[in-house]
């Protein structure tokens, strides 16, 4: 009879876990832009980047790159990194263009725009998949016990895993790419420009990862 009660109980407080993450996902949802929206002004982006390369001298330092393979790694996974990288475009290297296209297509302020929907977006998906995780796993203990499955084996796998946590390595790569681009002076605004879309693919790829 009591184990009956104790059955009952842990499964009523897994229901209403459930119940309450479902909510919370659904206002993720709603206070989230739609993907749609977000890709579509990434897609515009890429157009307008296009035209902004038409304007600057070509990149010939071949040899060097500001956004590598590392750097995606942290983009993808670490939300502080994101923001950091995406600050160092809009302050060091926008706020050196001196550029009338700039203005003409209105680039920085989409791009701002952007940024702060992806940034809007990337806080409540850590907000609500850190809870997602954390709480069914409490709740399949109280049933099982410490050798039961988890319940949240089942579906936590289906959350990016995304980081919203500043490491001292997440700052030394953001400090050695700063670096870079004034070691090589106005050449590296050149490079950062040429470099555009592969941060917009960055962007686009993570769209697709936290939807």
């Amino acid at each position: 009879m009591r184990v009956n009660c104790i059955m009952r109980s842990g499964l009523l407080f897994v229901t209403l876990s459930l119940a309450i993450a479902k909510l919370q996902q659904s206002s993720f949802a709603q206070s989230c832009y739609p993907r749609g929206t977000l890709s579509q002004a990434v897609d515009i982006l890429y157009v307008k980047a296009t035209w902004l390369k038409a304007t600057i001298p070509e990149d010939r330092i071949k040899n060097i790159r500001l956004l590598k393979k590392k750097t995606k790694k942290l983009f993808m996974k670490n939300c502080r990194f994101q923001e950091q990288l995406l600050s160092f475009f809009m302050e060091d290297v926008f706020g050196q263009l001196q550029l009338q296209v700039c203005k003409e297509i209105d680039f920085v302020e989409d791009f701002h725009s952007l940024r702060q929907k992806l940034s809007r977006c990337v806080s409540m998906h850590s907000k609500y998949g850190l809870w997602w995780n954390k709480r069914p796993q409490m709740a399949a203990t109280s049933i099982y016990g410490r050798k039961g499955v988890p319940v949240a084996s089942c579906f936590s796998a289906r959350l990016s895993k995304i980081s919203c946590v500043s490491s001292a390595r997440e700052m030394k790569s953001i400090t050695r790419l700063k670096r870079t681009f004034y070691e090589i002076g106005n050449k590296g605004i050149y490079k950062a420009i040429s470099e555009l879309d592969i941060l917009l693919s960055w962007i686009k790829q993570f769209l697709e990862s936290i939807k």
